[in-house]
């Protein structure tokens, strides 16, 4: 496919093409787009470097869409909501593939017993997931996940409202599920 030619001329007098006009308007903003797919993926820097590869592909197959839209910034921000969408997607379709997830859960998140054979090797692994989480990570998942405390007691105990509370949950799962994919 041939690249599109089209020519504008920006205010400052400067010609680009409209792939040149994406690439730019992609590079101004690489540092707020990266820190949003790196919070979004709980520091995992190849699942945020993988969204930021689909925002650029993004960028420049609807460059033309990209330089008659009246905020491209925007367009781009609202690109890199879906881009990261995808990539969580393709994340969970290997995951799936990879990981045996009631395995997991019943090593991480039920602390009953098991028959397993393997039990030394899985508690291994687990001590390192859990040895790869903060203080602070660590100490929710004890709390709500070992002693089994309530969402209120713990919120309560933080200072914190219970739906701040459930968001670090969901985090801090994902990030557990994150760290699983690395070990199992």
């Amino acid at each position: 496919m041939g690249e599109n030619i089209t020519v504008l001329i920006e205010s400052n007098g400067a010609a680009q093409t409209e792939i040149q006009f994406a690439d730019s308007l992609f590079a101004e903003n690489f540092n707020d787009f990266r820190m949003i797919a790196l919070h979004e993926f709980c520091g995992d820097d190849d699942a945020a470097n993988d969204a930021m590869m689909l925002l650029l592909e993004v960028a420049r197959s609807k460059a033309g869409q990209l330089v008659r839209h009246p905020n491209p910034t925007g367009f781009l921000y609202k690109a890199l909501k879906n881009c990261i969408m995808k990539q969580r997607e393709r994340m969970r379709t290997k995951r799936a593939e990879t990981v045996d997830i009631s395995l997991f859960e019943s090593v991480l998140f039920v602390h009953g017993e098991t028959d397993d054979p393997n039990i030394e090797e899985i508690l291994d692994k687990r001590a390192e997931i859990l040895g790869a989480l903060s203080g602070r990570e660590y100490a929710l998942y004890r709390d709500f996940y070992v002693e089994e405390k309530k969402v209120s007691e713990i919120a309560k105990a933080l200072g914190i409202s219970e739906n701040a509370l459930k968001v670090r949950l969901h985090r801090l799962r994902a990030k557990i599920h994150l760290l699983a994919e690395d070990v199992f």
